[in-house]
């Protein structure tokens, strides 16, 4: 069913493709492993750990070099007589390799993350500030009881301007009873005190010359 050449294919493809995220691994594990374990078990490779150098040629210069370090530094990486490095087992070359991906992509998953919560907090504070506007604008604004309150009063201002215009008494001063109007409208004669003498005296207070000139209309 797979030959040794669709390993190398695989693996080639994947070198072309790149290993950008951690889904872009497993997804590279997965078919070459199902291919090598066909090909180990039909006996067209002796084991596993022969196929390891094929499978981190996919990565890259970079990610190959510091796979290399970390199974160094576990001392998973044996040597030869010849002092020349052989193959690591298959899990161990697997499990280095997942942990050069998690970390190389983790840090640039966390910087966007920072990102992330860095304008995500700047949100937080923009809300929190119209929050505090809001409330100031609810302690300055007048209360429900105060709006009520002024409501009444001046409806009661309108009713009583309505009473003085309905009764055609001036405001602002005060003015002639009903009764001697309508005595004045009945065609009696003139009483002898004038109707205005209240108004003459309001006036004088106004201005001095006034009564003189009220006396003068009085004697005509």
């Amino acid at each position: 069913m797979y030959t040794v050449d669709d390993l190398i294919k695989v693996a080639k493809q994947q070198a072309k493709e790149g290993i950008s995220s951690y889904r872009d691994y497993k997804a590279y594990l997965a078919k070459f492993t199902l291919i090598l374990k066909y090909l180990v078990k039909n006996e067209h490779i002796n084991k596993d750990d022969d196929a390891g150098l094929l499978f981190l040629s996919a990565f890259s210069t970079e990610s190959q070099r510091s796979i290399k370090r970390t199974l160094i530094n576990k001392n998973q990486l044996p040597k030869a007589k010849d002092g020349s490095n052989k193959a690591p087992k298959w899990e161990d070359l697997t499990k280095a390799a997942e942990t050069e991906v998690q970390v190389d992509k983790g840090y640039t998953n966390f910087s966007s993350f920072s990102k992330s919560t860095r304008i995500m907090q700047k949100d937080l504070d923009l809300k929190k500030g119209d929050g505090k506007r809001r409330e100031q604008m609810l302690k300055e604004s007048p209360s429900n009881k105060e709006v009520e309150q002024k409501l009444q009063e001046v409806q009661q201002e309108l009713a009583t301007l309505k009473q003085q215009i309905k009764n055609g008494a001036p405001t602002g001063y005060n003015r002639q009873g009903p009764s001697e109007k309508q005595e004045f409208n009945r065609g009696n004669a003139r009483p002898s005190t004038p109707l205005y003498e209240a108004q003459n005296c309001f006036i004088a207070r106004e201005k001095d010359t006034l009564p003189i000139n009220a006396q003068k209309q009085q004697k005509t």
